[in-house]
């Protein structure tokens, strides 16, 4: 038996002006709320957020939400 070990890394992304951060809902440099946003959910990394809009249901994005990284 091994172990499993991975890095699990979101982005998030503003289309308006093209800045990225690790987690955002509104662009801190122009204000905008069209954020494309990447995840990691039941394993497999996943456009979370698309053009501003959640590709997931509330569960799914409470489930992020609750999420501790060590």
């Amino acid at each position: 038996m091994g172990f499993y070990e991975g890095i699990n890394l979101s982005l998030a992304y503003c289309e308006e002006c093209g800045y990225e951060e690790l987690e955002m809902d509104v662009c801190p440099k122009c204000g905008s709320s069209l954020i494309t946003k990447i995840d990691r959910m039941n394993g497999y990394l996943g456009y979370t957020r698309v053009h501003g809009d959640t590709r997931y249901n509330a569960a799914k994005n409470a489930e992020l939400k609750e999420r501790v990284s060590m």
